[in-house]
């Protein structure tokens, strides 16, 4: 900016000087008069160039200065864009997580819920017939549920579920095993890596912790008892699918009542 500056200073300077020439040629002979006068103007239009020329560059100066300055302005603006936008997609990604865990477990136990429950019966019942390994899937329900709701009604038959969900959960003992409630008073328990004998183990121990809770709940305590139904894959040339294992395991459920509380039958596969 400077030198714009120092060349229109010079450039008048050479058109004053090329003035006062001018003069000084008038007065010296009629002769040089003409060419005088002729040079004057031929200055004069040279310097006027420069001046322009000076001026144009400063101008376009000016503009490439507000250029870089709105430049800089738009990717401010873009920078704090992206940073909101990111802000912002993660507090999406931590509610939609929360959504999800919600969605999938259930609110009166915090087990997880049928969702939960039929996607990871799918995954394992997938994953043990491609390894050849065992699988257990038991299934556990109050037996008197809706005698009790009448007795003593829908809040207490729920503290009730709420005490053998929160035993339940405390059954599987490895990360594999899932414990979840899938009805009103059914529970169901996946157990990866079990074959029948170990499916009894779980059921027994079940059984016992039941009839513990029972002792919180003076009330009911002839009242609470449970019906066991599990089956255990082993050989998955017979296997059909995942609902099919659920509606087994649902079956020797029926037939476990048929033999009294806290009766316990297992089917194998």
């Amino acid at each position: 900016m400077a030198n714009y500056g120092l060349l229109i200073f010079y450039s008048f300077a050479l058109l004053f000087s090329s003035s006062a020439i001018a003069e000084d040629a008038i007065s010296t002979s009629n002769t040089s008069v003409f060419l005088g006068v002729q040079n004057f103007w031929l200055v004069i239009g040279v310097v006027g160039l420069l001046i322009l020329q000076s001026m144009f560059l400063i101008v376009m100066n000016g503009r490439s200065q507000r250029k870089g300055s709105v430049i800089g302005e738009l990717n401010d603006e873009r920078d704090q864009l992206q940073d909101l936008i990111r802000v912002q997609t993660q507090e999406l990604e931590v509610v939609s997580d929360q959504l999800n865990r919600i969605n999938r477990i259930d609110q009166l136990t915090q087990l997880p819920n049928r969702r939960f429950f039929e996607e990871t019966l799918e995954l394992e019942c997938n994953r043990a017939k491609r390894y050849n390994d065992s699988l257990s899937l038991l299934l556990i329900e109050l037996d008197q549920y809706e005698y009790i709701v009448e007795q003593q009604g829908k809040a207490y038959a729920q503290s009730i579920i709420a005490a053998i969900g929160n035993n339940l959960g405390q059954t599987g003992k490895r990360a594999t095993d899932l414990t979840a409630r899938i009805d009103e008073c059914r529970f169901a328990i996946i157990l990866p890596y079990t074959d029948s004998l170990g499916a009894v183990v779980v059921a027994k121990n079940i059984r016992e912790r039941v009839g513990r809770i029972a002792e919180e709940f003076p009330d009911s305590t002839k009242l609470i008892s449970i019906a066991l139904g599990a089956v255990s894959v082993s050989i998955w040339a017979e296997f059909q699918s995942p609902w099919q294992l659920l509606k087994d395991a649902e079956e020797q459920l029926r037939i476990s009542y048929s033999g009294g509380s806290d009766h316990i039958k297992i089917a194998t596969i």
